[in-house]
């Protein structure tokens, strides 16, 4: 296993009022790019990105083996890791509605939990995963685990139309069910499609609008 990279694994904000929970997985920019979230710092991120009145998780992944490792010894597995999620999930009773969103080698967690936990909806940009040596081997679990398919999640995967290892990973999952295939027409090669997306305004027109708790549901109105 590789050396564990220094650095939280995760940074949650809570935003009680909102019923929305995103979890957002990085690529690698997260820990080698001055900890940075699509090129640009958090708060930077959450700004532009229409995502800053909800709930948000910011999850990384810190051994660069498509999480295999989990966060490291109190979380030193994937089936620990989505354990981890479960209870992340539990301790947010205000949350209705789950999403995940990933780039880059960050769009497999995304893939990957938003299946797991039966989320609303994943979006996936430029996917690839963290580790040539176990490329191949990770996208067929992945793909094995789409086929059989739960019923409930969504999954919108992007890579830019002349980007070939982006399309190569989409083209993995393509006919599993309740995946559609988006095949950017702008924006060339790049692998920093979801950059792209969030600076022009496309990102933001894919979110869902905003859910806020009801009074029914609020945990200052609930008793307690």
């Amino acid at each position: 296993m590789r050396e564990r990279v220094a650095g939280p694994p995760f940074v949650h904000l809570s935003r009680p009022q909102s019923s929305q929970l995103f979890l957002v997985y990085s690529g690698m920019d997260a820990y080698y790019s001055g900890q940075q979230i699509c090129s640009m710092g958090l708060l930077k991120f959450l700004q532009v990105s229409g995502l800053g009145s909800r709930n948000l998780t910011w999850i990384r992944d810190p051994f660069f083996n498509n999480y295999a490792g989990g966060f490291g010894p109190d979380v030193p597995d994937l089936a620990s890791l989505e354990n981890w999620h479960r209870q992340h999930l539990a301790s947010l009773p205000h949350v209705r509605e789950i999403y995940t969103i990933g780039y880059s080698s960050g769009a497999y967690g995304a893939l990957l939990f938003g299946h797991l936990l039966g989320a609303n909806k994943v979006w996936a940009f430029s996917p690839r995963t963290a580790d040539w040596e176990t490329d191949a081997e990770a996208k067929a679990a992945l793909r094995a685990r789409f086929q059989q398919g739960n019923g409930v999640t969504r999954y919108d995967v992007w890579h830019a139309h002349r980007n070939r290892l982006d399309r190569q990973f989409a083209d993995t999952i393509r006919d599993c069910a309740g995946v559609t295939v988006h095949s950017h027409p702008k924006y060339g090669a790049t692998h920093f499609l979801l950059d792209r997306m969030i600076l022009s305004g496309e990102f933001q027109s894919l979110l869902p609008g905003e859910s806020p708790v009801t009074a029914a549901l609020s945990p200052s109105l609930a008793g307690g």
